[in-house]
């Protein structure tokens, strides 16, 4: 009898460092998050709500010891953590992460302390940089066709391109040119679907799809741009973000949603989610690019090699749709070994995951996943490293 009343009279095990509970630590967030609607708008990555009594940390001390404790977490970026604390941390303390990710358990990520600031009592608010940036998409299941853009602040001059702009409102295609006048995008626009199949093969970094335009939708044009060989992503804008626009969206694979009335601010970090951000993966729809310095013979070599990856994308798709895994392990090869001379580091990373998981190509189910990944990558590939021309309507049709 002594033991099970011992237990009962036990108090709950602590989450975190403030020795606060989900109802304490919801209405102080609610608290910071009215003090900090202001400054949105000044920082560089979009803070997404995290809310965790508890997530471990282990932080560097003086002398080199380490202290590893459950912080309550506020929020989470790309770029970094935010969290509360029961003391004073030192700016430029060292720290590991330890995110728990759905499906990997916890995720060690290195950070530095980049401020810390007194909130009441006790309690301090602590920001976390982390060293390299993280899909923050994975830890929190976020999907660009909910409409979960990462950066916040986007300069204008960052944006480089094409973009492929279909509308059948003149007024909505002179807005998005006058909310794009200070990038260096060159911008084409169509007036329906048709248009923009006629213009298809053309070197599109970027599509802005129209969800509501007569005789042909929005979500249809995907499906046949796609389906004609279409290499970068396709962003539907819509005046009504349904359930059911979303779910078409999904099924068309298109790669995000944004809904109308268009905002400059809105739009440009739409944009910027598939030409400023690195292309980690090809879920994230981004254009491939050289990290080379182009002149005029890095520029004829990239180019060609671009065009040899389009190729290669489609020998992969065929010989893995023929379950050939001794081709796709040539054909990974083969890109793994040139890629990162011409600038592709991105694409050759997964090039080279791909055969490590088919094992010489006898595991072919294995890698599967990976080697469409790959295909992706390499449509999304594009030479053009140089600005392009001012924003511009090219005639209808």
């Amino acid at each position: 009898m002594a033991g099970p009343a011992k237990r009962m009279s036990e108090a709950p095990p602590i989450t975190n460092t403030i020795r606060a509970g989900s109802a304490e630590l919801h209405r102080l967030f609610a608290e910071l998050d009215a003090g900090d609607s202001q400054g949105a708008h000044k920082r560089e990555t979009h803070r997404w709500p995290f809310p965790s009594q508890g997530i471990r940390i282990a932080m560097n001390q003086p002398g080199g010891s380490e202290s590893s404790l459950y912080y309550a977490c506020r929020n989470l970026s790309s770029g970094g953590l935010g969290v509360l604390h029961s003391a004073y941390v030192h700016p430029g303390t060292t720290c590991t992460v330890y995110l728990p990710m759905p499906n990997r358990g916890e995720h060690p990520i290195e950070g530095t302390v980049v401020r810390c600031r007194h909130v009441r009592g006790a309690v301090h608010e602590v920001g976390i940089r982390f060293k390299e940036s993280i899909k923050v998409r994975e830890a929190l299941t976020l999907d660009l066709v909910d409409g979960a853009f990462t950066l916040e602040r986007v300069p204008p001059e960052k944006l480089i391109g094409c973009v492929l702009h279909v509308d059948d409102s003149s007024i909505d295609r002179r807005l998005l040119r006058h909310f794009l006048r200070e990038t260096s995008l060159s911008v084409v626009s169509v007036e329906d679907g048709p248009s923009a199949l006629a213009r298809a093969n053309e070197p599109f970094d970027l599509v802005l799809l129209d969800q509501d335009m007569p005789g042909m939708t929005g979500t249809e044009t995907a499906e046949k741009l796609l389906a004609g060989g279409l290499g970068c992503p396709i962003m539907l804008v819509a005046g009504s973000v349904t359930v059911d626009v979303r779910r078409k969206a999904r099924e068309a694979r298109i790669s995000a949603v944004l809904p109308k009335p268009l905002t400059e601010h809105g739009l440009l970090r739409a944009i910027a989610e598939f030409l400023v951000l690195k292309p980690q993966d090809a879920a994230a729809g981004a254009v491939v690019r050289s990290t080379l310095k182009l002149d005029g013979t890095t520029t004829e070599l990239v180019n060609e090699f671009v065009e040899e990856l389009h190729k290669r994308a489609e020998a992969l798709k065929k010989a893995l749709e023929a379950s050939n895994g001794a081709e796709v392990y040539r054909q990974c090869s083969q890109i793994s070994d040139a890629a990162p001379t011409l600038g592709f580091e991105s694409i050759a990373e997964v090039a080279h995951e791909s055969m490590l998981s088919m094992d010489g190509g006898k595991a072919l189910t294995r890698a599967t996943k990976t080697v469409r990944n790959l295909i992706l990558l390499c449509l999304r590939a594009r030479a053009v490293d140089s600005k392009a021309a001012p924003v511009k309507e090219a005639a209808s049709g």
